[in-house]
């Protein structure tokens, strides 16, 4: 009973570079600011209690001390890094769609507004549905695809 604050919290720290390094994203930004305020408000709690079940009551004054002052500070310095999630976003523009695999094709760029002062880095992905809810994203030349099988998309 313990271990599941701890478990919580290693999952959610975990799983942000877990997606990085296996290229899966949130398929929404709905998706992505849900989850975000879900962690936003559950990650102090969490931090909070997974500290607190820590104090024994055979521990020494000081030791209980501290571990309550850093159930209050932990979680509050969690607060404020939760406290703007959403800063940068992706700006995309569809650019081919694949009617088998329900695969597009994207120029991305990085828009990060008041924070970002560099002029966009625009890149070519491949954007995938995996499991429904993400994506599975990946670099790709548009000059080596199939155009037979790649429908251009026209946006304006």
């Amino acid at each position: 009973m313990y271990k599941i604050p701890w478990i919580l919290i290693i999952f959610w720290l975990i799983s942000p570079i877990l997606r990085s390094f296996l290229k899966i994203e949130w398929n929404s930004p709905e998706l992505l600011a849900a989850y975000q305020q879900i962690v936003g408000i559950a990650f102090p709690f969490t931090l909070f209690v997974a500290i607190l079940t820590t104090i024994k009551q055979n521990d020494e004054l000081s030791s209980t001390a501290v571990k309550i002052v850093l159930a209050i500070i932990l979680p509050l310095f969690s607060m404020v890094f939760f406290m703007f999630p959403g800063m940068c976003s992706y700006n995309n523009r569809n650019l081919f769609y694949n009617k088998e695999s329900k695969s597009i094709i994207i120029e991305r760029s990085l828009n990060c507004g008041a924070w970002d002062s560099d002029m966009p880095n625009y890149k070519t992905v491949k954007v995938t549905p995996f499991l429904g809810y993400f994506n599975y994203v990946s670099n790709i030349d548009t000059a080596s695809i199939d155009k037979t099988k790649w429908i251009h998309v026209i946006e304006e």
